[in-house]
């Protein structure tokens, strides 16, 4: 990250996995819109969970009432630009509808990128420490409600 040392950076990247290992997620996703662009890469992620939002939990999605479907954004720009997300449901989220939806979606966003491409991992307590570290590799998380 941009303004840290060596160890403020390290002391970061502990600090998220301490926390990324509390939380029970249900699946991590891979994102991958193979293009260099970080801005359009971006947004097609922030719709995609719009989108996502909107067809599984409804219109109200944003209300304080209705909890939203969590993610935790981990964007890669080395070789192939793409997003390592790991992801908690809402209880009234079936996770078959979330993964045909999520498909569904994510290729109407990316419609004119035959490249793109989404891959589900189910989470387990068993790779907890393995998905934790992968997530947090960078430091750089993105965690912000779209």
């Amino acid at each position: 990250m941009k303004g840290l040392n060596e160890q403020e950076h390290r002391q970061l990247i502990n600090q998220n996995r301490q926390i990324l290992g509390n939380i029970e997620f249900d699946f991590v996703v891979t994102l991958n819109t193979r293009q260099k662009n970080q801005s359009i890469r971006t947004h097609r992620i922030h719709e995609f969970v719009r989108r996502l939002n909107q067809a599984l939990i409804g219109t109200k999605w944003r209300d304080k009432s209705t909890p939203p479907i969590n993610w935790l954004h981990l964007r890669e720009e080395e070789s192939q630009s793409h997003s390592h997300s790991a992801v908690k449901l809402h209880k009234r989220v079936d996770k078959k509808a979330f993964k045909d939806q999520a498909r569904r979606i994510w290729h109407q966003v990316n419609q004119h990128n035959k490249q793109a491409t989404i891959y589900f991992d189910t989470y387990s307590n068993k790779r907890r420490g393995a998905i934790t570290r992968y997530i947090s590799k960078g430091g750089d998380m993105d965690c912000s409600p779209v």
